[in-house]
């Protein structure tokens, strides 16, 4: 009998410790995981005002020469969204993954991050995020990063 206790219990481990120590539904928690790192970040009325006044502002002008999009109208500008940009999204959220999962001080999401597309160029625009806390403000650097439909990085812009 203590035999058989001792196999069962040899067997019991040799599981265990084939899926090193992780229990048993861990891919479902992976496919969790992978299918929120795909998805597109939600709008923003910042972010999106942001790219408008990139294409439209004469303070931005010469930046616009610089990424070469300076015939890109504010009527070009669309949201990533899940259904038709997962490529560009799960590409995107790769490179700013630390941005992402940045917390503030709060234990909150520290920045507001948005994909557009206009013409066959990418943005990118990384903002603070304002606290859901009344009376914690928050300041910092926004960015807007130009890509182009390669995913490769044209011009980068911090403010």
């Amino acid at each position: 009998m203590m035999n058989t206790l001792t196999l069962i219990l040899n067997i019991l481990l040799a599981f265990y410790y084939i899926n090193d120590g992780v229990p048993a539904n861990h891919e479902t928690h992976s496919s969790v995981e992978s299918t929120f790192t795909a998805s597109c970040p939600g709008s923003n009325a910042v972010n999106h005002s942001i790219v408008e006044d990139f294409l439209t502002k004469p303070y931005w002008s010469s930046e616009r020469t610089e990424a070469n999009t300076g015939n890109l109208s504010v009527s070009q500008i669309t949201l990533l969204t899940d259904s038709g940009d997962g490529n560009a999204c799960a590409s995107f959220n790769t490179i700013y993954q630390e941005a992402l999962d940045e917390e503030n001080g709060l234990g909150e999401q520290a920045h507001n991050v948005t994909y557009y597309k206009a013409g066959s160029f990418y943005f990118v625009v990384i903002t603070p995020r304002q606290s859901d806390t009344p009376n914690y403000i928050i300041m910092g650097v926004s960015y807007i990063h130009i890509y182009n439909q390669n995913y490769d990085l044209i011009k980068a812009y911090a403010f």
